[in-house]
């Protein structure tokens, strides 16, 4: 471990916002931190620091003036060492007790127990399975009337984002939940569905008002309507396209905007449709734009149409895992969506995103069906497989960040690591449709194999 001249070994009890954390006194795969270096945003990110590290590396030339001089002055009284501090021997998790503040942080879904009742979540599930279908819906109207040359009506695709946003602001995990249910049959209607919750569920993080989010989620969920005048043969080559297919492709967008704008879409929503493909540095399209040119929500669209994709099955490849995906975000933030907005958008899904098939640390396999700001390493999970690889009976849901209990010792159970769908035989769209009956369309498909 190479430790710059700017890094010293600060105990967590003095950690701050504002402090960049350079190196753990772990191996960063042993922790719920999916990137290797971060400035520390918020008090839940230390109470999660303190539950996995004894001291941690801050790098002072990266972290905000004020918390630098703050850590530097505290460590007058107790002094900070600039030495490697190495590999340690650790508490396991399951003998401590987990910090009250994580395990009061655990949404509005659940009650803070083990093991949470999920009638509620059952009731947030079927709302917003109907206001998805609206959605999907009203998306299917508009690539229809578009096919056919006639004017959208953009009624429908409004009056669901107004109920989607209702939702969203309550507890955004069941419409992300839905997310992962995927029908091949109708990729752009279901994609835009999803990818304007993505896209809601982080703007109200960000504390967007209600008109802000209207604009937001309706720019979100008719972005790509031009699709519709894209060859067939274009969207569904499983080979990378050539530089004429890549540019008919690009042309969705232009063709969306003008049918859109004679629809009456406002001005604010067609800024997003126009450009949520751009980026950064400028390597986006259709106008190349880049920099602080950019508006942030049409930032925001792109990252959820981005984070989406990337997350579903496409014919030229498997889908990422959400933890992957997210990595891949992070990876590229600078050139693509800002690392401010990136690293925002990981701390709204979680390190953990809704949807994540996991193994916990005594080989149980479940899908995290609830993750919020703050809880992101200790999301509620939907069990599968018992540790000895049996399906569950019953499938309880596992609150990683709750006890029954009040007293000092738990048993704690932690995400030992993401599954791919494939290496742990497991389909999460069938899971989501038979667990939280999705309707009567699906429940015939939904059969898991889990």
């Amino acid at each position: 471990m190479n430790i710059n001249e700017q890094s010293v070994a600060v105990p967590v009890d003095l950690l701050r916002p504002g402090l960049h954390v350079h190196a753990l006194d772990r191996p960063w795969v042993e922790t719920p931190f999916i990137f290797q270096g971060f400035r520390i945003a918020s008090d839940q990110e230390i109470e999660t620091l303190r539950a996995y590290c004894r001291s941690v590396y801050v790098d002072l030339g990266q972290s905000e003036p004020a918390a630098a001089e703050a850590v530097m002055a505290a460590g007058k009284r107790q002094p900070l060492h600039t030495d490697q501090i190495g590999s340690r021997t650790h508490e396991a998790l399951s003998q401590r007790q987990l910090p009250e503040a994580l395990r009061q942080c655990t949404g509005t879904l659940f009650e803070p127990v083990v093991h949470p009742d999920r009638a509620r979540f059952s009731r947030l599930v079927h709302a917003a399975s109907n206001i998805r279908d609206a959605a999907s819906e009203a998306v299917r109207e508009s690539l229809l009337r578009l096919h056919q040359s006639r004017p959208i009506n953009i009624t429908r695709a409004t009056r669901a984002v107004d109920q989607m946003t209702r939702l969203i602001r309550e507890d955004s995990s069941p419409s992300l939940w839905l997310s992962r249910l995927q029908r091949h049959d109708s990729y752009l209607a279901d994609h835009a569905a999803n990818s304007c919750a993505i896209a809601l569920a982080f703007g109200a993080s960000l504390g967007m008002d209600g008109k802000a989010l209207q604009c937001l989620g309706l720019g979100t969920l008719l972005m790509d309507v031009g699709m519709i005048k894209v060859p067939r043969e274009i969207l569904t080559k499983t080979r990378p396209l050539s530089s004429s297919e890549r540019a008919t492709m690009r042309q969705h967008v232009e063709i969306g905007c003008e049918h859109l704008a004679e629809a009456g879409v406002p001005a604010e929503a067609l800024a997003i449709v126009r450009q949520h493909h751009e980026r950064i540095d400028g390597r986006g399209y259709p106008e190349r734009a880049g920099g602080d040119s950019l508006p942030r929500q049409a930032l925001i669209a792109g990252l959820a149409d981005s984070f989406d994709a990337m997350t579903t099955d496409r014919p030229y490849r498997g889908a990422f895992r959400p933890d992957q995906a997210l990595q891949e975000l992070y990876r590229n933030a600078e050139e693509t969506f800002g690392s401010e907005l990136v690293e925002a958008f990981i701390r709204c899904v979680g390190t953990w995103p809704v949807g994540s098939l996991v193994q916990l640390d005594n080989d149980a396999i479940g899908i995290v069906v609830g993750s919020r700001p703050g809880a992101g390493a200790w999301p509620t999970v939907l069990l599968l497989r018992t540790p000895d690889g049996e399906p569950y009976r019953k499938r309880l849901l596992l609150n990683l960040a709750a006890t029954d209990r009040e007293d000092a010792q738990v048993n704690a159970r932690q995400i030992r690591r993401a599954l791919g769908q494939r290496e742990a035989n497991v389909d999460i769209g069938k899971v989501v449709a038979r667990e939280f009956g999705r309707g009567r369309r699906d429940t015939g498909k939904a059969t898991a194999a889990a």
